[in-house]
């Protein structure tokens, strides 16, 4: 954890992990009025004490003081404070260098309390815990706990000559450093251990060894992955159970080898069978490490199953766990592929991951569907296709371990490029068209805790492609007449209002914004988060007379839906409410409407 930055000349700063604006910055300079109070001394050198404060009082709770030489303009002291839920102290002293003419970094220093609120607070997982103040601060001891973390460098040397090996590396741990003696971490100790401080760090071995916390990181990261681990075997939670339209309950078995098993090559592998369908799935995926340093795997695969139409699907998209995953519950248009495939992932370009790979599948569509190309009716169909995808985090920072890499600082945003080619008479294909996928996503978070995203998402088509291999644009919606009859299960990004299989496009642009507010307390363990969502989409369908045998509708006068998510209500549960509007409205107004429930799992990681 970063809980404060570093350097005070960057252009954001990190305060307990959410990410500022310096106020020094050319744009932070613009949302900060400043304001000299007085002249001073620090260590023989003129200096300029200046107070600095958001123009918005309330939109930005950062505030301090600044020390500036009055000779070169360097910052010789700081002095930064946050109000909210917690109330932040943070203090940068810097220690004059007459030969170098530079004001050095000699300590930081970060003081947090309990603010103004009456619930209990946990931050970073539990890590700093304040109980709640209903019973007042007298009887409460947590209102007068406090953290506080002091850092100072050592072993300074000044003007020497360093080679940066891979500049995109903010942290690296060399497999080295993973069995040194205890000798070693003796000569980096720069405090002294008294009869104080000794009892604290017994008891926080004894707190580590009774929690089981090392254990609990390990599971966690798992899970987290969407794995749970048995021995040498990692269990894919997702494939146990689902339910869709068409298969009905699907009931499956699945997973991965892990490190226990081999740290050189794994074997992933599933067996799913659904129940409606009455039909075996299955998939296998041989992997060869080819480099652990930028996690660089070399894999086989081939599979047997069903997917979603108009699926839009990034090949470097990371996998996260969900106890459920909603849209595909009410979904009932499916296709059948059997895909054999060869592909390479890797993160050997800094702050990027990386993905190549060709296949081939056999296409057989679960629904009425013919593509007519010439005097040809195609009812089953191959594709051949190369994929190219690249998932860029340029603001982000990550540490080199001996087992890969790792973001450990994500930061926004982020960009996400995928082509796909496939290729006439290859192997058989029946097509032969070019797909370029493109998304950004955007997150701002605030000091006060509250947070706004974006997403804008596009994709492309040249050529002819098969109603499947199309942009559905994600909707969510049943097509029922009553508003009742159609509540369900919300997605996260999904278009609540938009009935399933009711636009397609071959070009489309969607862009979706959302603001978290602070959780509100309606009652004793009642306190939803309220979020305002609205979504809006552009598309077009080329070659439209040639998809045969089932009706749709495209988006070229545009899309819009806007709404209220309320969750975490109870035990994880909440409601949102949407409605449609513009020029896809539809004349009966309960049917702009949409209800759906929410659920949002906290797995306490």
């Amino acid at each position: 954890m970063n809980l404060i930055s570093y350097s005070l000349y960057d252009r954001y700063l990190d305060i307990l992990e959410v990410t500022v604006q310096n106020p020094i910055s050319s744009y932070g300079r613009k949302m900060f009025v400043f304001k000299m109070v007085d002249t001073l001394k620090i260590q023989n050198r003129t200096v300029y004490r200046i107070y600095f404060q958001p123009k918005k009082l309330n939109s930005n709770k950062l505030r301090g003081l600044l020390y500036i030489d009055a000779e070169n303009f360097a910052i010789a002291k700081a002095f930064f404070r946050v109000y909210g839920m917690v109330n932040i102290n943070a203090t940068y002293t810097f220690n004059w260098l007459p030969k170098q003419n530079i004001w050095f970094p000699e300590k930081r220093k970060l003081v947090v309390v309990k603010g103004d609120n009456s619930e209990d607070l946990k931050l970073f997982g539990g890590t700093i815990m304040f109980n709640s103040s209903i019973e007042g601060l007298e009887q409460n001891a947590s209102d007068r706990m406090y953290l506080k973390l002091e850092s100072k460098p050592f072993d300074v040397k000044i003007n020497q000559n360093v080679v940066t090996i891979q500049p995109a590396i903010r942290i690296d741990v060399p497999e080295s450093s993973m069995s040194k003696p205890d000798g070693y971490w003796q000569t980096m100790q720069r405090d002294t251990i008294d009869r104080r401080k000794m009892p604290t760090y017994i008891n926080i071995d004894s707190l580590a060894a009774a929690e089981n916390i090392e254990h609990k990181i390990f599971l966690g990261r798992k899970i987290f992955n969407g794995y749970l681990p048995l021995g040498k075997f990692d269990l894919d939670l997702r494939s146990i159970l689902k339910y869709n339209n068409y298969e009905g309950f699907r009931l499956g078995f699945g997973g991965t080898t892990n490190t226990r098993f081999s740290e050189k090559y794994k074997i992933g592998a599933y067996v799913a069978y659904g129940l409606k369908d009455d039909a075996f799935k299955y998939h296998i995926a041989p992997s060869l490490l080819l480099d652990a340093e930028t996690n660089s795997w070399a894999s086989v695969s081939y599979t047997d199953d069903v997917a979603e139409i108009g699926q839009i699907q990034f090949a470097t998209e990371s996998r996260r766990f969900r106890i459920y995953d909603p849209r595909p519950i009410n979904i009932s248009t499916f296709y059948n592929h059997k895909t054999a495939s060869a592909y390479w992932e890797s993160k050997y370009i800094p702050k990027t991951d990386l993905y190549a790979g060709i296949s081939r599948s056999a296409i057989a569509p679960r629904f009425d569907y013919q593509y007519q190309q010439g005097n040809q009716l195609l009812s089953e169909y191959t594709l051949t296709t190369l994929q190219l995808a690249v998932q860029w985090n340029p603001f982000s920072s990550y540490m080199q371990t001996s087992t890969g890499r790792l973001e450990i600082n994500k930061r926004y945003p982020k960009f996400t490029l995928q082509l796909t080619q496939a290729f006439d008479q290859l192997l058989g294909a029946d097509f032969q068209f070019s797909k370029i996928d493109f998304r950004i996503n955007h997150e701002i978070k605030y000091l006060s805790g509250q947070e706004t995203g974006f997403i804008l998402q596009s994709g492309l088509v040249f050529g002819e492609a098969p109603l499947t291999h199309l942009y559905s644009i994600a909707p969510n919606n049943l097509n029922r007449d009553a508003l009742l009859k159609r509540i369900t299960i919300a997605g996260k990004n999904s278009f609540e209002t938009m009935f399933f299989n009711e636009f397609f496009s071959s070009r489309y642009i969607s862009f979706q914004a959302r603001h978290t507010f602070n959780k509100v307390k309606i009652a004793y363990r009642i306190k939803p988060e309220i979020s305002v969502v609205t979504r809006m989409a552009f598309g077009t369908m080329e070659n439209r007379e040639r998809h045969l045998g089932f009706t749709y509708k495209t988006l070229e006068e545009g899309y819009f839906e806007s709404g209220v998510e309320v969750n975490q209500l109870f035990k994880g549960f909440g409601i949102t409410f949407f409605t449609r509007y513009g020029p896809y409205g539809l004349p009966k107004f309960e049917d702009n409407l949409s209800l759906k429930v929410s659920y949002n799992l906290d797995l306490g990681f």
